[in-house]
């Protein structure tokens, strides 16, 4: 499988659904399974005391944002989610089909693109080391399950009864299995 390394808060705004683009300054041809990594970096990280503003961005409950502050702190250096690369669209596209919070929550100037990310899950977070660019990863074995916790924070339309299923294996998941 591949993988992506982000800063947070954009790797964990991706794991929870609040973020379906990734914004690079490069065309991306591979489309499949990706691995979201939480990059080491502390530069980006929201303060407990932006909770409000957080909040604000995102259109949630200051309680449920400054959960997800403590989160990016917590998984720095971590496999957040699982999910599908679908497509790769140039930026100048873009901006005028994508929500105002998801412009907000990315890098949508010219001669950018914007990778298409579904069937997002969370998952129990993993320390692996990142790397730039894609790079390949093998998750098998390390996964134990879908984190309910992180999952309970996401905007995600995954059906609650579908955890369960697809907890054995996060990573053979199909658009098959996330439908209600």
């Amino acid at each position: 499988m591949k993988a992506i390394t982000i800063y947070n808060p954009w790797a964990m705004l991706i794991a929870l659904s609040y973020k379906q683009y990734e914004t690079r300054a490069w065309w991306a041809n591979y489309r499949g399974k990706i691995a979201i990594h939480a990059g080491l970096s502390k530069e980006f990280l929201p303060s407990p005391a932006g909770v409000e503003e957080f909040a604000s961005l995102l259109g949630i409950d200051e309680s449920v944002a400054g959960k997800i502050i403590k989160l990016n702190a917590e998984t720095l250096g971590h496999v957040v989610a699982v999910a599908e690369l679908v497509d790769c669209v140039r930026s100048e596209k873009l901006r005028s089909e994508i929500s105002d919070r998801e412009h907000h929550l990315g890098d949508y100037s010219d001669k950018r693109y914007g990778w298409k990310l579904i069937n997002i899950v969370p998952i129990k977070p993993v320390k692996v080391r990142g790397q730039q660019g894609l790079w390949d990863i093998d998750l098998a074995g390390q996964i134990e399950h879908v984190s309910k916790e992180i999952y309970s924070l996401s905007c995600s339309n995954l059906p609650a009864g579908q955890l369960t299923r697809i907890a054995a294996d996060p990573l053979s998941i199909s658009p098959e299995d996330l439908e209600g």
